[in-house]
């Protein structure tokens, strides 16, 4: 019965660790800060929600399945994470004021000032 509330209440931080990273899809101001929400809270309430599942279904068999998943998604999501971010980067998507320093055109181009493309 433990292990079920356990498992519940993973559940629920899960659900609502989504729930944050979706309200940060809506409302950050640009492409690069919505992906970091988004790959953030992604790989955040996968690992709750698969903790969840883990505490309701408890096994050694389990166990392994669910850090195989872990792992997947962690590793997945940093990868893609960063080839949407930099396939942004070159096609100029439009950043904010907030995100407007740019260090790769800099180590580039050490002349480069930082201003936006």
């Amino acid at each position: 019965m433990t292990l079920a509330v356990i498992g519940d209440v993973l559940f629920v931080m899960g659900t609502v660790v989504f729930a944050v990273g979706a309200f940060g899809l809506i409302r950050l101001p640009d492409f690069y800060a919505r992906l970091s929400a988004l790959t953030m809270s992604g790989g955040l309430a996968i690992i709750l929600i698969l903790g969840g599942l883990l505490a309701h279904f408890p096994s050694w068999g389990n166990a392994l399945l669910v850090a195989l998943a872990i792992i997947v998604q962690l590793t997945t999501a940093a990868v893609g994470g960063n080839a949407m971010a930099r396939a942004a980067y070159l096609t100029d998507v439009v950043r904010t004021p907030a995100t407007y320093w740019d260090e790769l055109a800099e180590a580039e181009h050490p002349d480069h000032d930082g201003d936006q493309r």
